[in-house]
């Protein structure tokens, strides 16, 4: 026959692993916020072209969460200033537009250029050894204003790594993580404007009429 004081020892230790384990999931269920460090533009050389860049509120307000994650990120705001900084960094004269339509109105632009957030991943394996991987994909078009015509595309991929952490620095290295993933798509995609070649060509036909 087992021992009553065994069985309420038992039932004590797992009432007290189930209350760890609510307590612990209610902490990292939380929101975290990312804030925006301009990145350096020191030597950046601007494309002569007036630029209407197009930001819309799938863009501007989007934000990471729901049922799977364990935080839930605003990264609308972080968005929005990151791509005026890398349209000012890499372009003569930029106004900015909620919409492609509004855009094309404006006869004082050359070209649209639109940013668009494709996805961002947060990956997490293990425990306090593990990484937390996060991935940020952003699509970059820049369109004719007048035809409409596709000039340049392309894709950027931001990435970063982090350990995951114990209960009290988690949600600290998982914020880390997730700011050096932006930064990284923020420092790529300046790159990827100012060196395309097919900006170039767009720029130099556009001063020559």
């Amino acid at each position: 026959m087992k021992n009553p004081n065994s069985r309420n020892k038992s039932s004590l230790f797992a009432c007290a692993l189930a209350l760890g384990v609510a307590f612990f999931l209610a902490a990292c269920s939380n929101v975290q916020k990312v804030a925006y460090r301009p990145p350096s533009m020191a030597g950046i050389q601007k494309h002569p072209l007036r630029v209407a860049l197009v930001l819309d509120k799938a863009f501007t307000e989007y934000t990471l969460g729901g049922n799977k994650e364990i935080y839930t990120y605003p990264l609308g705001d972080y968005l929005r200033q990151s791509a005026l900084d890398v349209a000012r960094s890499t372009f003569s004269d930029v106004k900015q537009f909620d919409s492609i339509a509004s855009a094309s109105q404006s006869t004082e632009s050359d070209a649209i250029l639109i940013p668009k957030l494709v996805k961002v991943e947060a990956r997490r394996v293990g425990m306090a050894w593990a990484k937390r991987e996060i991935l940020v994909v952003l699509e970059w078009t820049m369109k004719q204003r007048a035809s409409q015509k596709t000039v340049w595309l392309a894709t950027v991929e931001g990435t970063a790594s982090n350990k995951v952490g114990t209960g009290f620095s988690m949600d600290r290295r998982d914020r880390e993580a997730m700011q050096a993933a932006l930064e990284d798509a923020s420092r790529k995609s300046i790159n990827a404007v100012q060196s395309a070649q097919e900006i170039k060509a767009f720029s130099r036909a556009s001063a020559a009429r």
